[in-house]
């Protein structure tokens, strides 16, 4: 795990050469300390470098940080990226999920988490299964007022029908099973 002891904004972006590596089996946690809230000026890439039969692919859990670019999951395979407690700007960043057509590539046991979480738009291919989100607030991006409100908790798992729920109509994330969730 990797703690961020102050609230310094960083202008460092954790992307191309510098992209977090995820192998196979492993877990990072990069977290604010309490009473922290670190700033990061520049975006997250993560790669999960999982075999592509791997069925334990790695995890990266980001904890109470300010992004204020992309948190994007590259072509690979990662078992989990989890957002808690963090702010993915919404006028300048997003969470992007890279599709890919390469067997083995495409993130397909992948679950994104987003817990306590205000983001910018989500972008998932169809490859990835899962998006669960609980008391977060997702914008459908710059140039929209709307806003995807997730109280308590909205899950994308599967084909189905969105119960007592009232889903943006331009949303940018894909709307397969929600419940107690307004816009």
């Amino acid at each position: 795990a990797i703690t961020i002891a102050d609230s310094a904004t960083y202008v460092e972006s954790l992307t191309g050469p510098a992209a977090i590596l995820i192998p196979e089996g492993s877990q990072l946690a990069i977290a604010a300390a309490n009473s922290q809230r670190p700033h990061l000026q520049g975006g997250v890439s993560v790669r999960g470098t999982a075999p592509g039969a791997s069925q334990a692919p790695g995890s990266l859990a980001l904890g109470g940080l300010l992004i204020e670019a992309a948190v994007m999951v590259l072509i690979g395979n990662l078992g989990e990226l989890r957002l808690s407690h963090c702010t993915v700007a919404p006028n300048s960043g997003m969470l992007l999920v890279t599709p890919s057509v390469a067997v083995g590539q495409q993130n397909s046991l992948l679950q994104v988490v987003l817990e306590r979480t205000i983001a910018g738009p989500v972008s998932l291919p169809p490859t990835v299964p899962q998006l669960n989100a609980s008391d977060c607030i997702i914008s459908s991006g710059p140039e929209s007022s709307r806003w995807f409100h997730c109280w308590p908790s909205y899950s994308h798992v599967s084909p189905s029908s969105t119960p007592r729920s009232s889903l943006p109509p331009n949303r940018t994330v894909r709307a397969r099973a929600a419940s107690n969730t307004i816009a």
